[in-house]
């Protein structure tokens, strides 16, 4: 057994200690096994794609909020014009519709200008170019449909979200104002608009009572 006596050095005495060992005081360090890198990896994947989801999820809600806001600011721009042109709406050449992707009307509701509202809204996810309410499926337009009275309109946009409270169904009529045999289509005279255009369209906004 090495002795490890006192040793003298520039005039100082002390004493040289045994080297330490990591094991003997709990400090082995070793690197991950893979399974616990693998572990690690799966962990990270799962919360980022939860992130993904509910950031995806929240995006789709806002759409949909602005879109509801949209059709509430196009109808009382209806409204004022209304007022203005002896209690008539906006009426297309040839037939009941305009849609917001219609590159023939600037604005894309005849009539409607900056004298009712500054900028007649379109949808952020619009695409492809129509020229009537049935041909824009899933393109994500808005649609005008006035009665041949130009005396009641439905204003129709398509929400992402299925499960919002206010969505329309042909078959279920989830939303009473939708429901094409509710009061508040009295004044809609022309029954064969008061259907949404197509399966696409699941929110409506009606014109003022």
């Amino acid at each position: 057994m090495r002795n490890y006596l006192p040793k003298k050095k520039h005039g100082f005495t002390g004493f040289s200690l045994p080297p330490r060992s990591l094991h003997a005081h709990g400090l082995h360090e070793r690197g991950f096994t893979l399974i616990e890198l693998l572990v690690s990896v799966a962990i990270i994947g799962l919360l980022a794609s939860v992130s993904l989801a509910s950031f995806s999820n929240a995006q789709m809600k806002t759409r949909d909020a602005k879109r509801k806001d949209d059709l509430k600011k196009i109808s009382a721009a209806l409204y004022l014009y209304y007022q203005d042109n002896n209690k008539l709406y906006p009426f297309p050449a040839g037939g009941t519709d305009m849609v917001s992707n219609n590159p023939a009307n600037n604005p894309w509701i005849t009539g409607l200008n900056a004298q009712y509202i500054i900028n007649l809204p379109h949808d952020s996810l619009e695409k492809s170019t129509d020229n009537s309410c049935t041909a824009s499926a899933t393109n994500h337009v808005y649609c005008y449909r006035v009665d041949n009275t130009h005396t009641a309109f439905i204003l129709w946009a398509q929400l992402e979200n299925p499960n919002d409270q206010e969505l329309y169904s042909s078959s279920t009529y989830t939303k009473a104002v939708c429901n094409p045999t509710s009061i508040s289509y009295m004044g809609f005279q022309n029954v064969s608009l008061r259907n949404a255009p197509n399966s696409a369209y699941n929110y409506c906004v009606l014109s003022p009572t």
